[in-house]
C-alpha cells in the first residue's frame, strides 16, 4: 500500500486550500498521496471521526485532523480529538513533530498568500 496522508477536514474550503498546498509540498515523484475527507462541520467530524479512523485499511496512512477552535478552549478540543483517536486505535504520534510544525507554518503562509 502507498504512503498516504489523510486530512480530516470540517469544511470544503479547507480542502480547496490544502489541495493546492499539498501539490506544492509533495510533487508526484515523492510517492505520497493525499486524501481529503470532508465532514459537514465540527459536530459531524467529531461524531464520525472514530469510525473513519478505525475503518481505515492502509497501514502506511498518516492522519491530520483540522478543526477550527472557534470559541472553544484549544486544549479541551485537542484532548477530545486525542481521545477519539485513541478509541479508534490510532493514538497520537509524536515522531516527526518538528516536521508537522513546519507544515503548519507553511500552511499559514499559503493561506495568507491565498
Amino acid at each position: 500500500m502507498n504512503n498516504e496522508v489523510v486530512f480530516f477536514l470540517e469544511e470544503e474550503s479547507a480542502k480547496a486550500l490544502l489541495e493546492k498546498v499539498f501539490r506544492r509540498l509533495c510533487p508526484p515523484q515523492t510517492e505520497v498521496q493525499a486524501r481529503f475527507v470532508v465532514f459537514e462541520g465540527k459536530q459531524d467530524l467529531e461524531k464520525r471521526l472514530r469510525i473513519k479512523l478505525s475503518g481505515y485499511l492502509n497501514p502506511n496512512a498518516r492522519f491530520i485532523i483540522l478543526r477550527d477552535q472557534d470559541a472553544a478552549e484549544c486544549e479541551k478540543v485537542k484532548d477530545s480529538i486525542r481521545r477519539l483517536c485513541e478509541m479508534a486505535g490510532r493514538p497520537e504520534r509524536s515522531r516527526g513533530a518538528g516536521k508537522l510544525t513546519e507544515a503548519k507554518r507553511m500552511l499559514r503562509v499559503a493561506s495568507l498568500a491565498g
